[in-house]
């Protein structure tokens, strides 16, 4: 009998469905029986036109809307089944978010808009740990002689750098 070395995916999705009801009353289906498989260390791609889904498809995967049917396993567990608790801290963990609007902290400097992830996620690192693992990420992002500066004085382009090196911190 031959074993093939199968993993766990990190995101199961089995005839996902999720709906929000409009101003008028009416019920409108955001995500319609979406089915996938997402494997860790992959890269994926959520694309389509305006109003399609993207949004409502990213929030359920990122644990921000919980309102759906369907199955969701991530690493082998059922969300459905976690309480609140259990998906906030899931969720400080494990997923980073850059928004459109990159939403930076703009009384925050650089560093310190790095660093919220980390302090969230109640990762416990030493100061000293936490100061090189914010460094080593926005030096990656080519951001490391704008550590003590802040959004307002950054690019746009800087600015989502900054968002996508907080995304990535806690990897």
């Amino acid at each position: 009998m031959i074993m093939e070395n199968n993993p766990v995916p990190l995101v199961e999705l089995q005839d996902v469905s999720a709906r929000v009801k409009l101003g008028n009353g009416e019920w409108l289906t955001t995500v319609n029986s979406a089915s996938m498989l997402l494997n860790q260390g992959e890269t994926y791609a959520v694309v389509g036109r305006s109003g399609s889904g993207k949004t409502s498809l990213i929030s359920i995967i990122g644990f921000l809307n919980k309102n759906f049917t369907g199955k969701y396993y991530y690493s082998g567990k059922s969300i459905q089944k976690c309480s609140d608790n259990t998906v906030s801290h899931m969720r400080a963990r494990n997923i980073g978010f850059v928004f459109q609007n990159y939403s930076l902290i703009k009384h925050l400097s650089i560093r310190e808009n790095v660093e919220l992830p980390l302090l969230y996620a109640g990762l416990q690192q030493n100061k000293q740990t936490r100061r090189k693992t914010i460094e080593e990420a926005l030096c990656a992002a080519g951001l490391q002689d704008k550590l003590n500066e802040y959004p307002g004085s950054l690019s746009g382009g800087e600015q989502q750098r900054v968002a996508i090196a907080r995304a990535l911190v806690t990897n």
